[in-house]
């Protein structure tokens, strides 16, 4: 996906008659990020794929989503680790339902293992919802923190800052990702 990612982003970025530059710093990150992301040489986090989504005015979907078309999808969540895609931050990320377009809500499984996965915090627009397919982790919402084991929920404001503090060993978790239209967007990576 990493490659077809960036390719998509590319696209995007012609047709709105975007430099790299500009998109770099629409989305405060640098020239040499967007050019990395384009060629697939790196997978941004999600956070920052928002960021990007949200410059170039479109969903996170579009540029994840492979197919146009709005037929019903079924797919399990148990994928090789091939199948990942593995954030600058240290996590894997498989979008699901790639297939199905315009999709309102993003659907992704995520896997991360004990140190590898660097302590970070996002901000995003947008609400998440966490769902532990197997493993434990501790997850950090505001000010909270939460201990999730498998078959535990967490449904949240993206607005609020948060990320993974720490894995057990390894998860693996289902996240759903709604892409508000919000006018005021604020995202935060440390």
């Amino acid at each position: 996906m990493t490659n077809q990612f960036g390719a998509r982003v590319k696209r995007c970025r012609i047709q709105r008659q975007l430099t790299q530059q500009q998109l770099a710093d629409m989305c405060n990150l640098s020239k040499g990020m967007i050019s990395k992301i384009e060629s697939g040489k790196v997978m941004p986090a999600v956070a920052t794929l928002s960021r990007i989504a949200h410059a170039l005015n479109v969903k996170v979907s579009l540029l994840m989503e492979e197919g146009i078309e709005r037929e019903t999808v079924c797919e399990s969540t148990l994928i090789s680790l091939d199948e990942f895609n593995k954030s600058d931050v240290g996590y894997r990320f498989h979008a699901l339902a790639t297939g199905y377009g315009d999709k309102q809500i993003q659907p992704l499984v995520f896997y991360a293992k004990k140190g590898e996965v660097l302590t970070h915090r996002v901000s995003h627009q947008g609400e998440e919802c966490i769902f532990i397919i197997e493993g434990n982790m501790h997850f950090t919402v505001g000010d909270t923190q939460y201990f999730l084991q498998q078959n535990d929920f967490l449904y949240f404001d993206g607005v609020h800052t948060h990320g993974i503090d720490n894995v057990d060993n390894e998860v693996r978790y289902l996240n759903l990702f709604y892409d508000s239209d919000y006018a005021n967007r604020v995202f935060l990576e440390k």
